[in-house]
């Protein structure tokens, strides 16, 4: 059953991806932009045709023609109201491709620029590249300008979300510390690090569900 639905589900996003590439075809022929067309409704349904074409080639896992779509997006809407959405779509579909530091210069962006929900999930794939390449030192402070950052305590349930997931994550950094650290002195403090970390979902985010893991993880170390 699950693996007729995800067939369903793929070719609804072909059928999507099809359907938008007709509405691209005609913006390319016409050559609409930003410059000709005044009308903001009338480029909002071509900036969303646009960004979802790109998300449904993302959706295919075909990162390269996701790519496109946003690059197509911000080069005609240079100032589209989804320009935060494009920076954070590209990023990630260049992360999937390998292109780690491509990823990271339009996620920066987006985390440098604004203040909402996609910046905190942009901060935490910065996050997450870093750890991915075993940039601990780097990887943990984006981790925390997360957790804390975004209104800390009163951000809004969607950012709180990412702030258990940076909390977690920053957990598991500091447990790679204590492998990589030599001395028992640093061994002792990476362990700390790691223990407030995960006390940090725990008393923070207590209903989210990393809150479980954090716990179990919380036991492991303590018990170590």
């Amino acid at each position: 059953m699950m693996i007729a639905e995800c067939r369903y589900q793929r070719q609804d996003f072909q059928s999507a991806l099809e359907a938008y590439k007709i509405t691209r075809a005609q913006i390319i022929l016409n050559d609409e932009s930003a410059k000709n067309v005044p009308d903001p409704s009338e480029r909002q349904v071509r900036e969303i045709a646009l960004l979802h074409g790109g998300q449904s080639a993302a959706q295919l896992e075909q990162w390269s023609e996701a790519i496109e779509w946003y690059d197509e997006l911000r080069n005609r809407f240079p100032s589209t109201i989804y320009l935060a959405e494009v920076f954070y779509e590209s990023g990630f579909a260049h992360q999937r491709l390998g292109n780690n530091p491509v990823a990271l210069e339009l996620l920066k962006e987006v985390a440098s620029n604004y203040r909402n929900e996609i910046a905190a999930r942009a901060r935490f794939m910065i996050g997450e590249i870093y750890f991915g390449d075993d940039k601990l030192e780097l990887a943990i402070p984006e981790f925390q300008r997360v957790m804390f950052g975004f209104g800390s305590e009163n951000a809004p349930a969607s950012i709180k979300n990412w702030q258990a997931k940076s909390g977690f994550e920053a957990g598991r950094c500091s447990e790679l510390l204590i492998v990589k650290t030599r001395t028992s002195n640093a061994k002792q403090k990476a362990k700390q690090i790691a223990i407030d970390f995960y006390q940090y979902v725990i008393d923070k985010h207590p209903n989210h569900d990393l809150a479980a893991k954090s716990r179990e993880r919380l036991e492991v170390i303590q018990g170590e």
